[in-house]
């Protein structure tokens, strides 16, 4: 599943509805036969629920969890375990856009996670739903947060499961072509996973982005050009990928200290 990072990609919030249920009498809702219109997170107070998707794949959380259900699809949840009368779910429901303007509905999974900062995030989409005056922009600002926070949960978890292989080709390919002007959703599509994963994941495991690590590759193999050939300082810089020879010679300035000129001198 593709998790959604609002901050390196383009999606719109709008509809931001926050709404308390108590589902002790009725213990269960259906939509089979009726896809999801919008996207929703429920947060558990003080009772559990049992997703069943029309395909029979199940998801149970229990209070103090969240579940992410995306649009479009088809369940039934049933509600258990419930702790007293005030037992509830929190639901803040949303529709997404992509920058296009098109509906963001190719999810297929339920997601469940249990960060206690989701929590926080929950209480103050309700708070600000019970105001007089709630603010639409701070709303979405708390949305963007659970959604980054289940990113963060779910890079964590792949992480723990040996999820460098995950990334290993990408970072291979990158090795061989770091002089190349390479799209990071190529990576990622040579790993099978969206871009927004292969970013977190790169970042898990090499401590800086992909864009980071290209640019350190290149800056590497500059220190060899500069020690043991006679090329120039713009032929250097073609070579490794650099449009830009003064652009070159700053950024290599600013790793090492000294311009490339300098720093062949001191060789």
């Amino acid at each position: 599943m593709n998790i959604i990072d609002f901050y390196k990609t383009n999606y719109k919030l709008t509809f931001v509805r926050v709404l308390r249920q108590h589902w002790k009498e009725r213990k269960k809702w259906s939509c089979i036969g009726e896809p999801k219109v919008d996207h929703l997170f429920i947060y558990l107070d003080g009772c559990s629920v049992t997703y069943t998707l029309k395909n029979g794949k199940k998801t149970v959380a229990h209070s103090g969890e969240t579940l992410y259900v995306p649009m479009g699809l088809e369940y039934t949840a049933e509600f258990s375990d419930f702790r007293g009368d005030t037992s509830s779910a929190v639901n803040v429901n949303f529709m997404l856009y992509s920058h296009d303007g098109c509906e963001v509905k190719d999810f297929d999974e339920i997601v469940r996670f249990s960060s206690p900062d989701v929590a926080l995030c929950v209480k103050e989409l309700e708070d600000l739903a019970l105001s007089m005056t709630p603010i639409p922009t701070k709303s979405d600002i708390e949305v963007y947060k659970i959604f980054n926070i289940m990113g963060d949960e779910k890079a964590k978890q792949i992480s723990e499961n040996g999820g460098f292989k995950i990334i290993e080709k990408g970072v291979e390919y990158l090795h061989f072509h770091y002089n190349k002007d390479i799209k990071i959703s190529t990576l990622a599509s040579l790993c099978n996973i969206s871009e927004v994963y292969f970013r977190r994941l790169f970042k898990l495991y090499m401590g800086i982005s992909p864009a980071e690590y290209k640019q350190k590759l290149r800056l590497e193999k500059a220190v060899e050009y500069l020690k043991h050939s006679t090329s120039s300082i713009s032929e250097i810089a073609e070579i490794l990928g650099f449009t830009d020879t003064a652009y070159f010679v700053k950024v290599f300035s600013q790793r090492f200290g000294v311009t490339p000129s300098k720093y062949r001198k001191k060789m």
